[in-house]
């Protein structure tokens, strides 16, 4: 739920669906140079290491082939078992993580248990920061 408060700045209120905070990251240009094998290549012994380079992913990218997989799977467990958390935590037997944020900034956090009064505290929040009870710090950077 996004609100106003008094002096015009921005916050949101909401559950957190994940146990972990989700974070932005910055992976370049993913089509240029895709393995980072010609990187320093400008003279011969540059080209000479990207080469050896080359062959040695060759040789072994079975080794490699065999660890993604294996972290492929991790990942299709942990995939499977998403549903069973969000259920745990819709029929009270975990908290519901309630954060206010501005922008990537988060102000306050707090735990509730079940759906129906975790909606109810994101209201209560979100209502007193419209009515301005709750102060937001200064010197936070705040999203539109």
């Amino acid at each position: 739920m996004k609100v106003i408060t008094p002096d015009g700045k921005h916050v949101e209120v909401a559950r957190r669906w994940l146990p972990w905070n989700l974070r932005k990251r910055d992976f370049g240009n993913p089509f240029g140079n895709p393995l980072g094998l010609l990187d320093g290549a400008d003279d011969l012994a540059g080209a000479a290491v990207a080469l050896v380079m080359g062959i040695v992913l060759v040789l072994f990218g079975g080794v490699i082939l065999t660890f993604t997989i294996l972290a492929g799977e991790a990942v299709l467990l942990l995939l499977l078992l998403i549903p069973l958390y969000f259920a745990a935590r819709t029929f009270w037997v975990l908290p519901w993580i309630i954060e206010a944020k501005a922008g990537n900034q988060v102000l306050a956090q707090e735990k509730v248990r079940g759906w129906r009064e975790s909606d109810a505290h994101i209201r209560e929040i979100a209502g007193r920061l419209e009515r301005g009870e709750l102060q937001v710090p200064r010197g936070v950077q705040y999203g539109a």
